[in-house]
């Protein structure tokens, strides 16, 4: 007769539920549609409806050797997403009024998130700082093939290198 281990079954079983509930967590309803495009950008999709920058200017904050950031836009609907060698953050684009609502506009067109992977404290550093600049309802200007982001915490100018 074999016996097994109760905490081997225990943790079998722990396992099993922690994939079926990270598995739920990942299908999305319909009401972030416009999110999905944006996040999309970065893969190999040739149909998305996203444009990607890159920061060629950054004023508030010193980007950490070897990183860059990005910067994706809807161009259907109202998301946005930036991500600086760790995290991305996304939230929501007012095209009315050309900004990025933060939690002081009171994130009118939709929520505002991230992912949360650890990383090492540069990194952690830059992402506090690139989170607080999108929270700080940035001002968006759009160039020849280039947005800028203002607001009090500093300026990005990304230059289009994609979509």
């Amino acid at each position: 007769m074999t016996f097994v281990r109760v905490g081997v079954v225990r943790n079998s079983v722990m396992i099993a539920l922690v994939c079926a509930l990270l598995s739920a967590c990942g299908q999305g309803s319909g009401s972030s549609a416009g999110w999905e495009s944006a996040s999309e950008s970065a893969g190999a999709q040739p149909d998305t409806d996203a444009v990607e920058f890159e920061a060629a200017e950054v004023s508030g904050h010193a980007l950490v050797p070897g990183t860059s950031m990005t910067i994706s836009m809807a161009t259907t609907g109202d998301a946005v997403a930036f991500s600086a060698g760790c995290n991305t953050f996304f939230g929501a684009l007012n095209n009315d009024a050309g900004v990025i609502d933060g939690p002081g506009a009171g994130a009118s067109n939709g929520p505002m998130g991230s992912t949360m992977m650890a990383c090492d404290d540069a990194l952690m550093e830059q992402d506090r700082w690139l989170q607080e600049f999108r929270d700080s309802t940035p001002v968006r200007t759009l160039g020849e093939g280039t947005v800028t982001l203002r607001s009090p915490a500093g300026s990005i100018t990304a230059t289009r290198v994609a979509g």
